[in-house]
């Protein structure tokens, strides 16, 4: 997308309201719940619930959703029971509603949105790698808050719990924002003044001080849209306005390679890498590779005959010289053999 389209699409401005209103698991008949990755943000005023039916075949399957009953309607048919139904009221709560296995080992459930306006927009859920954690950012993108959600290792993260509540004061949802957690959805309410369970900061893995490309470009982004770092043009022009330069750094210069001629002048590159701690940073300002000039051995001369008009000379008297005996001499001397060169040929 070139900076014409893109300026012009950033004038398109929507809005919409949002309900604060449950994030439950949505899913039916599945064996287990810890197969049910699909969310819904529950209508004004219900909860969450889970379900778990018992089948003539001794098939056991999971239903969850939202309900506005505070006993979510059981199955009894020819075919099956439901022999548990609960309903609970928190975001996420329903995941282990009815659930016969106890996982608690594997790694955590995280929320996953790579920049939303609101925790309560964060839909997705994904199941983190082993030595993963959650981790729950806010940054203020063009003095707009945004939040994101994911899985982090959990090597980025200090081994020091924080107190939230110490950190960001009163006015919380003013202030920057950067942790990890470490137990099943924690990420959700993460940066608030009541996070569930230990926070842990986010340690960056650069100084975190970087500049945007072109500053009075970056600014006309932010101007016509508040979310224009979803934009990964902008992203990798404006990485200070977009708020990821924790997250995103060079590697040390590789050493140089060797010079492409084997004498004389040549050219040598060396490299870098981006690193970047997630994908949605974007890419690192500068080139990967530069390259500079270098000087190969000497090269080897090869001789080359030539033919000097030789002749003796000597003083008559101080100002004056005469010069006989003139004689054609050959010599290998353009040029002579240099750097292991040929001598001349005879």
């Amino acid at each position: 997308m070139n900076i014409s389209l893109l300026l012009a699409t950033l004038i398109i401005i929507s809005s919409m309201h949002w309900v604060d209103s449950l994030l439950c698991y949505s899913c039916s008949d599945l064996k287990s719940n810890e197969e049910c990755f699909n969310t819904t943000i529950c209508p004004d005023g219900e909860a969450c619930y889970g379900r778990a039916d018992g089948f003539l075949t001794s098939e056991v399957k999971h239903t969850t959703g939202c309900t506005k009953e505070l006993k979510p309607q059981r199955r009894n048919d020819s075919l099956g029971y439901s022999f548990c139904a609960k309903t609970c009221r928190d975001n996420l709560c329903n995941l282990h509603s009815c659930q016969l296995l106890d996982n608690s080992t594997k790694p955590p459930r995280c929320l996953a949105c790579d920049s939303v306006d609101s925790p309560s927009l964060c839909k997705k859920v994904v199941q983190c790698n082993s030595n993963e954690v959650c981790f729950s950012e806010r940054v203020f993108t063009f003095h707009n808050a945004v939040y994101r959600f994911g899985c982090v290792k959990e090597k980025d993260c200090s081994a020091q719990p924080v107190n939230m509540a110490a950190i960001l004061g009163k006015r919380a949802d003013e202030k920057s924002c950067s942790v990890c957690c470490k137990t099943e959805h924690c990420n959700i309410n993460a940066c608030s003044n009541y996070p569930v369970g230990q926070m842990f900061p986010l340690s960056p893995i650069s100084s975190g001080i970087c500049t945007d490309s072109d500053a009075a470009l970056c600014s006309t982004f932010g101007r016509l849209r508040a979310d224009a770092c979803k934009e990964q043009i902008v992203l990798n022009r404006c990485p200070s306005s977009c708020g990821v330069c924790a997250h995103i750094v060079w590697s040390q210069w590789s050493p140089w390679g060797s010079c492409s001629a084997s004498c004389g002048l040549g050219t040598r590159t060396r490299s870098r890498t981006c690193h970047r701690r997630f994908n949605f940073v974007g890419t690192c300002a500068g080139p990967s590779t530069s390259s500079s000039t270098c000087q190969g051995h000497n090269c080897p001369v090869n001789g080359g005959w030539c033919v000097e008009t030789r002749q003796d000379c000597h003083h008559v008297y101080s100002s004056y010289m005469e010069c006989t005996n003139h004689r054609d001499v050959t010599t290998c001397s353009c040029p002579a053999p240099q750097n292991g060169g040929l001598p001349c040929k005879e």
